[in-house]
């Protein structure tokens, strides 16, 4: 593959559902990554939001985005993100195991949803500017 240039394109099933996936070399080791089938991306017509004409963002949304973006930026380091879900799994198995009995925990509060966009654009900037923001 590495010398063609070339990927290959195949199916697998993997937890009761088939995948579509490319095979391709990558710095000397072959990657999998799976894909979407057509029938799984959605059609863009007829979402107002997609064609930018109803909801086109002021210069001051988009410089405020592109802050926020800029804070929470950061370099990759995959030691940072660990399996928060499988680590909360383990645990609820282990207390299974001990014989205790696992009550659901029961919904929290709902998050605010904001009003405004710019709103919550600017109270995110300041969250993370003055140390308040949750980074991951």
């Amino acid at each position: 593959m590495s010398k063609t240039g070339r990927a290959a394109l195949g199916t697998f099933v993997m937890r009761a559902k088939e995948y579509l996936a490319i095979v391709r070399h990558r710095d000397g080791a072959l990657t999998l990554t799976t894909m979407l089938f057509a029938d799984d991306v959605r059609d863009t017509k007829g979402i107002d939001a997609a064609d930018q004409k109803s909801h086109k963002p002021t210069a001051k949304q988009i410089d405020a985005a592109v802050a926020v973006i800029e804070e929470l930026s950061s370099d990759w380091d995959p030691g940072k993100h660990k399996d928060r879900y499988r680590t909360r799994l383990k645990r609820v198995v282990d207390r299974k195991r001990k014989g205790e009995t696992i009550k659901v925990p029961e919904d929290g509060e709902p998050p605010e949803v904001p009003s405004d966009l710019m709103e919550a654009l600017e109270r995110t900037l300041e969250e993370l500017q003055t140390g308040n923001g949750k980074r991951r």
